[in-house]
């Protein structure tokens, strides 16, 4: 019986223990399967994915192939198409071959015609040739007889010329014999002046309604030319046209140099440097006086000066005040004139055209009007004419009065609307106004010229020059008996008015003209005189200037001094000889001062002129 419990409790616990095996085996199969199961869940979500994908590439492989397939097509159409077109081009070609042949052997057979009409051409081309010569010099000879004006041209490129024998000014003339006839007639004397390059020459050639002058850059800077149209072509009347002086200075013109070299210091020709700065110091001075040379003949041969300008620049400006203020000084001193000869005042007109050649629209020259005149000047605008004239009814029929009683004109692009609008009444104005002038002048342009020069350029360069004609008459040169002319430092205020100093260094001073009682004032100048040795007087000029004259020497310490070892360097002191001329007045000396009596502890002097107006005395 104990053998049987034994066995049976050994097989319940071995049956035992294969019951939890079994359960442990069911749990790991039901944990297997839930992995399997959830594995598999994925597995066919991926195949469903990846079916959704590949279904999309198949469409998109689906699209590709129609597009292409349609694009094949199109290009096996397109290649037909331009198949066609060969086949056409080939026919065409083989068609215009045909013609082509054609056309070469007819060109073949009118080579040969030509050959024969070219030898037939060629003698009777020889033939006329000559008489088509003949006929052009008969024409240009007629033309030139029919179109030519009288004039003449004096070539002042430099006050250096002077002294060259055989250079000097020359005058030229395309007919001395038909410009004789002209010094016989009473002309009215124009002068149209301006900067470069403003429309002189054309002003000229348009007033006389004739090419009278070149016009543009073709003219030279230096000349004085007059030309005289006849009197067919309006009032007898004489034209001075003088192109204009804002060219560069020739510093490096050999035959410049030539003329300037002998009258250079050996000093200055060490230092490159400063040779240049004082070649361009003299020959701006040449030029300048020129210039005013020019001027101040112009101003006393003439009864109308027109001035030309273009677009009012600050240049301009300064030459257009500088006009007005010398017109009034002529205007003056003609009524003077007139007043002690009992004769008739002789005419002084002074015409400002604003010439706006490169503006085509009316309102934009009216624009700039604006902005020359009416900001420029104090202007009254008045008719034209003292009636209405129906031929310029749509036109400009205005001129402009400035407060100075000068009258301003204007002109535009010629050929344009504005130049159509502005020209014609502008040039009809000044006609009207010339056919209206009683006195006219007879003169000998050249020697008029001539014997100018000889009351002026002494006073001028304060020189003693006298200038004559060479012997055939076709230049003016220096007397032989005069000393060379020499070219001087030169200064001049903002109206041109210019003067002296024969040395490089010159002094500082102020000049303070103060009013007094009616009729008189006190004109006092201070100089800088500290370190030097110095005299000064006064002097009335050949023309009634007076003019303060200081002369002497400043002293400035260089080098070693021997005496204290002081060294004297890096300094910029100016030093040396000096003369100065200062004008003062022409009006009548009162009194002179200076301050002080004695000695210049403070390095300034001070002279005080007291002038008063000269009165007119009743007989």
């Amino acid at each position: 019986m104990g053998k049987f419990e034994k066995l049976y409790t050994d097989q319940k616990a071995e049956n035992d223990q294969l019951q939890l095996e079994k359960k442990k085996l069911f749990f790991d199969f039901q944990e297997y399967k839930s992995i399997a199961e959830m594995e598999l869940a994925q597995k066919r979500q991926r195949i469903t994915f990846l079916e959704a994908e590949l279904k999309k590439k198949e469409d998109t492989i689906n699209e590709y192939v129609l597009e292409k397939n349609a694009l094949l097509k199109a290009k096996e159409n397109e290649s037909q198409a331009n198949q066609l077109q060969i086949r056409q081009l080939r026919t065409l070609y083989d068609t215009e071959k045909v013609k082509a042949e054609a056309l070469a052997s007819e060109n073949l057979d009118l080579r040969k015609k030509l050959g024969l009409v070219t030898a037939e051409k060629d003698v009777i081309q020889s033939t006329m040739s000559q008489t088509i010569e003949n006929l052009k010099k008969q024409v240009d000879v007629m033309e030139f007889k029919s179109d030519f004006t009288p004039s003449l041209s004096i070539h002042m490129n430099s006050l250096l010329s002077l002294n060259k024998p055989d250079a000097g000014w020359l005058l030229k003339s395309p007919d001395y014999e038909q410009l004789n006839t002209v010094k016989n007639k009473k002309l009215i004397m124009i002068a149209v002046i301006g900067m470069y390059d403003v429309g002189k020459s054309w002003f000229c050639n348009n007033f006389a309604k004739k090419k009278l002058l070149a016009s543009g850059y073709t003219q030279t800077t230096h000349s004085l030319d007059f030309v005289f149209p006849s009197e067919s072509e309006g009032s007898s009347i004489g034209i001075i046209d003088t192109p204009g002086s804002n060219e560069a200075i020739r510093v490096t013109d050999e035959k410049l140099i030539q003329m300037l070299e002998p009258y250079e210091e050996q000093s200055n020709k060490k230092n490159l440097e400063q040779l240049y700065f004082s070649r361009y110091t003299k020959l701006k001075n040449d030029a300048k006086i020129i210039q005013d040379l020019k001027e101040r003949f112009i101003r006393e041969i003439t009864d109308v000066l027109v001035l030309i300008c273009n677009k009012l620049s600050e240049k301009e400006q300064e030459i257009l005040y500088k006009v007005i203020k010398h017109h009034k000084e002529v205007a003056k001193q003609r009524m003077q004139e007139a007043f002690e000869s009992k004769k008739e005042q002789r005419d002084t007109n002074l015409y400002i055209i604003h010439n706006y050649k490169n503006i085509a629209e009316i309102d934009q020259v009216k624009q700039q009007m604006e902005k020359d005149l009416m900001k420029s000047f104090k202007v009254e605008t008045i008719p034209m004419f003292s009636q209405e004239k129906p031929e310029f009814k749509d036109l400009n029929n205005l001129i402009y009065f400035d407060q100075f009683g000068i009258t301003h004109l204007i002109l535009a692009q010629d050929g344009s609307v504005a130049g159509n609008y502005f020209n014609q009444t502008t040039f009809a104005y000044l006609k009207e106004k010339l056919n209206t002038m009683s006195q006219r002048t007879q003169v000998d342009v050249g020697r008029f010229f001539l014997d100018f020069c000889n009351r002026n350029l002494p006073n001028l360069l304060k020189q003693d020059i006298k200038l004559k004609f060479n012997k055939d008459q076709t230049a003016i040169i220096k007397d032989g008996d005069s000393k060379p002319i020499v070219l001087e430092n030169l200064h001049y205020d903002e109206f041109g008015n210019f003067y002296f100093s024969s040395t490089d260094f010159e002094p500082r001073y102020s000049i303070e003209e103060k009013p007094l009682e009616p009729g008189k004032k006190d004109i006092t100048v201070e100089i800088e005189v500290v370190d030097s040795e110095f005299k000064a007087n006064y002097l009335k000029g050949p023309e009634g200037m007076y003019v303060l004259q200081i002369e002497g020497k400043k002293h400035v310490n260089l080098g070693v001094d021997l005496n204290t070892g002081a060294k004297y360097q890096n300094h910029n002191r100016e030093w040396g000889d000096f003369q100065i001329k200062i004008p003062l007045s022409n009006e009548n000396l009162v009194s002179v001062s200076k301050e002080p009596k004695q000695g210049t502890k403070s390095g300034i002097m001070r002279y005080t002129f007291t002038f008063e107006k000269l009165q007119a005395v009743e007989i």
